[in-house]
């Protein structure tokens, strides 16, 4: 039993149990509570008494209550298994019947759209019995409880439950009404809460002005006086692209909103760096593959596929998309077959082209399958996944990194993102903070958790919103993602590396994941073209 269902029978067992004390007391109907969660139905269910049993052949009940859901079922039992056992114990419990229950064993998606942790399954953990009245529902929950309870059996059904559905209230929900002494617990926990505020925007400015005071690695920019290059990229005509190839049109998201306008720029700072500096005339027989680690459906993949294929000599410069969402590389391809674009998808785990310091050999070789490495807002570990995947082939890469926050769950191995089974227990690979330069300038893993979490500060869509107190908050949450994304280029840096902090073009000031981190081996040709990338471009403000 997953310890999510033992707090969930913790948490609702003293009130169930009250609640079915009382019907009982009053020989009401049977309580019945319904809980759902992916799927699976988890509940409890008063016993009906005789009273209750008498009356219902009379009254009736509406046809949600002649159905009885069953959820833990064993994932490794057959579908066939499943309904030959239901069917067995319900038929045990109302004998004297011709009526046959209609038994649904809730079933999987098909195989090429299952999730990995899906493989084994044989179905969805969840089925439903319908009957022809509550009586014979009734009668078989009981009978379900008590098989469930037979350690003789071959697995266990637990928390059968009837659903009962309960008519929505029409009209807005009505406030709730609050005594003094709720406004006063209110107040206090407000003022609490702004005190712990304070109390941790102190701590991180204290940390922040150690780091900017300590010695700091050449060419770092951290300050807000320090100039951060805006790419220079130019927009380029959406219309003229495929419809399903557009991130806003074919990606799903709404035309004319800020994150549409947003998403259109990334994809544009990319193709530019690629034409300026990451793409090198191919030799006579060689192919430039352009690897997007984390592709998801395609936004930033299926355009820079595309604007390559309208280059001259296409078929030597194409993109691989790399994902480990099975679902997501399946959406990218019809997007690309859409258009008659011819795209290449891997299902890989970012994990496998790590190097095992063990054996001194990854499971997947990343420089076999391209040559340039991005990535567009990867979420967490997963950005720097695709940076050291890249260092470790030494290949160039541009990584717009995403979600800072969540870098803090790979500092545990039991906490490392469970990105595939075989890699549960983490990596010794990915550590935090990343280089040497930080790791001298914090104290311990609460520090970097602290500029983490103010790092990972979200999007404010109207600027008239900022007042005195939200611009301070926003600097420091500003510095502390310069800090931590600098600290990810500084270890490219201490491997070897060249590298450049730059930023998307037409973001705005507003939005904070507009950071592009470049790299590639120093003194190579590419190495060269990024450090003369757009060098007379200022600081955005």
């Amino acid at each position: 039993m997953s310890r999510k269902v033992v707090r969930r029978i913790l948490l609702h067992a003293p009130i169930l149990g009250l609640m079915a004390v009382i019907c009982r007391t009053f020989t009401l109907q049977p309580v019945h509570y319904h809980c759902e969660k992916r799927g699976s139905v988890f509940a409890h269910t008063a016993q009906p008494n005789s009273s209750f049993l008498a009356t219902t052949a009379q009254n009736g009940f509406a046809r949600s209550d002649t159905v009885v859901h069953v959820g833990n079922l064993d994932w490794t039992t057959s579908i066939e298994q499943v309904e030959a056992i239901l069917a067995s114990v319900v038929a045990a419990a109302i004998p004297h019947t011709d009526a046959v229950p209609r038994i649904t064993v809730k079933a999987l998606p098909p195989v090429d759209q299952r999730k990995l942790r899906d493989r084994n399954k044989q179905h969805g953990g969840s089925a439903t019995i319908a009957f022809d009245s509550s009586v014979e529902a009734s009668a078989a929950i009981l009978a379900l409880q008590k098989h469930s309870e037979s350690a003789s059996q071959p697995f266990k059904l637990n928390w059968a439950s009837m659903r009962s559905l309960q008519p929505k209230p029409s009209g807005p929900p009505s406030p709730p009404v609050l005594t003094p002494r709720d406004i006063e617990r209110r107040r206090q926990r407000a003022e609490s809460y702004a005190r712990r505020r304070q109390r941790v925007a102190q701590r991180t400015d204290e940390l922040l002005e150690s780091i900017m005071q300590a010695e700091r690695p050449i060419g770092c920019v951290l300050r807000a006086s320090d100039a951060v290059p805006v790419l220079d990229a130019p927009t380029l005509d959406w219309d003229a692209f495929p419809v399903m190839l557009d991130p806003v049109r074919g990606g799903g998201l709404v035309p004319g909103t800020e994150r549409g306008k947003r998403k259109r720029a990334a994809v544009e700072a990319f193709w530019y760096v690629l034409e300026k500096a990451l793409l090198l005339e191919p030799a006579a027989k060689a192919t430039t593959i352009v690897a997007d680690l984390g592709c998801g459906a395609g936004n930033l993949a299926l355009p820079l596929a595309w604007l390559l294929q309208q280059k001259e000599g296409d078929a030597k410069q194409q993109v691989l998309g790399v994902d480990i969402n099975r679902n997501s590389l399946v959406r990218l391809t019809k997007r690309g077959h859409s258009a008659e674009l011819q795209i290449q998808t891997m299902y890989a785990d970012l994990t496998d082209f790590l190097i095992d310091p063990n054996t001194g050999h990854s499971a997947k070789s990343l420089k076999d399958v391209c040559s340039i490495v991005v990535s567009l807002h990867a979420c967490g570990v997963a950005s720097d996944l695709a940076m050291v995947a890249a260092v470790s082939s030494r290949l160039p890469f541009a990584i717009s990194p995403c979600c800072i926050g969540k870098v803090k769950k790979a500092w545990l191995p039991s906490e490392m993102p469970k990105v595939i089974e075989q890699h549960k227990q983490g990596t010794a690979c990915i550590s935090y903070p990343r280089s040497r330069w930080l790791q001298k300038n914090v104290r311990d893993d609460d520090d970097y958790e602290l500029l983490a979490a103010a790092a990972d500060y979200g999007v404010l869509y109207d600027a008239q919103l900022v007042d005195r107190f939200e611009s301070e908050r926003r600097q420091r949450c500003r510095l502390a993602k310069r800090v931590v994304e600098i600290d990810r280029l500084e270890w490219a840096r201490e491997e070897g590396y060249e590298v450049r902090l730059m930023e998307l073009p037409r973001i705005g000031s507003l939005y904070p994941k507009r950071e592009l981190l470049l790299g590639a081996v120093a003194g190579s040709e590419i190495a060269q073209n990024i450090c003369r990338l757009d060098k007379e471009r200022k600081v955005m403000e």
